[in-house]
């Protein structure tokens, strides 16, 4: 059983995108996010239970906005699909996640495509 995220602040974000078909790399299709359209280019890659990786769909690529990951099965897709496609990204995000009981706290960075997963005290 992998443990969920209970709590998860985006600190900061700039001129961040990851390409569309990153979402989607893990072989077994049924580990794939569903993907909700809200308008003609907004959409949001549901991962977790709340929200997810929200941002405009232009082309091949999704100028992120707005990420809230927490819940059922956040931390199986932390692992398995927003890390590996945060390694594809370009731009700068930072946001910090407060995972299952509180025993486990990490800052997550991702720098054009270089990411790091650092555990940090409160």
């Amino acid at each position: 059983m992998s443990y969920n995220i209970t709590f998860f602040k985006l600190k900061k974000i700039s001129n961040f995108e990851i390409p569309f078909e990153s979402f989607f790399k893990n072989s077994d299709e049924k580990r794939h996010p569903e993907v909700c359209y809200e308008e003609e280019d907004k959409i949001t890659i549901e991962v977790g239970e709340y929200e997810g990786i929200t941002g405009n769909k232009i082309g091949d690529i999704v100028k992120v906005t707005k990420v809230n990951i927490c819940g059922e099965f956040s931390g199986r897709h932390m692992d398995e699909v927003v890390i590996p496609a945060l390694k594809d990204s370009s731009g700068y995000l930072e946001c910090v996640c407060v995972w299952e009981g509180g025993c486990y706290i990490n800052r997550i960075i991702a720098n054009n495509g270089t990411v790091s997963c650092v555990e940090i005290e409160l």
